[in-house]
């Protein structure tokens, strides 16, 4: 429940084997922030001494924030003692909270699928090769390339409509795993240029024959 705070002091205990410290601003840690005296020190390894005074936070139900990184997998303890609040004594606190290994994120980065519209790839689609080719004509001023990851947790960038110009374009197909390693996979695309129609020969006009001589 929500009270008027005008002073607290209190001691945390954690487990060093669980837990580091992580250390933070002063005012980010005392969170009545309306008693203007605050301190926090380590008292020794695993204990923290918090207290704060001079004044009066309206309605609290938070007194100190402490950030931990977890170092171990377990079931470690917190606990708060020598608890003292607007000069009462609570009761003593305690929370077990339990620490899972993390789940190691996906390193595959390469595609189930490539493909492009119009046209088809040369050589054949593998997911271990990464260079292909294909060739247009010269009326094919866009190509659409599909592309889907192995792994749904990947990411894929540089596919969709790709415009052309003539000659040889290079596609680029950038695959990123959930752990961030990248595989490029690179399409180089032929435009064929336009054949300029030739110009028609005149044709000579007949030479005129001599009137014979009388």
């Amino acid at each position: 429940a929500k009270m008027d705070i005008t002073n607290y002091e209190a001691v945390l205990k954690y487990d060093t084997e669980f837990f580091s410290h992580i250390k933070e601003d002063i005012d980010a840690i005392n969170l009545a922030t309306s008693l203007t005296s605050e301190d926090i020190y380590e008292f020794t390894k695993g204990q923290f001494v918090v207290s704060a005074y001079g004044g009066t936070q309206t309605q609290s139900t938070k007194l100190f924030r402490i950030s931990f990184k977890a170092i171990k997998a377990g079931k470690p303890n917190f606990s708060v003692d020598e608890v003292v609040v607007n000069d009462q004594y609570p009761s003593r606190g305690s929370s077990s909270i339990t620490i899972s290994e993390p789940v190691p994120k996906s390193s595959n980065n390469k595609l189930k699928a490539l493909s492009v519209s119009p046209g088809s790839l040369s050589p054949s689609f593998s997911s271990d090769r990464q260079s292909y080719s294909v060739s247009v004509g010269p009326d094919v001023d866009r190509l659409t390339v599909s592309a889907t990851p192995e792994d749904s947790k990947a990411s894929v960038s540089g596919g969709g409509t790709v415009r052309l110009d003539a000659g040889e374009n290079t596609i680029r197909i950038v695959v990123t795993a959930e752990n961030g390693d990248k595989r490029t996979y690179t399409i180089t695309a032929t435009r064929a240029s336009v054949t300029p129609t030739p110009e028609a020969t005149p044709t000579p006009e007949p030479t005129p024959t001599p009137e014979p001589t009388p």
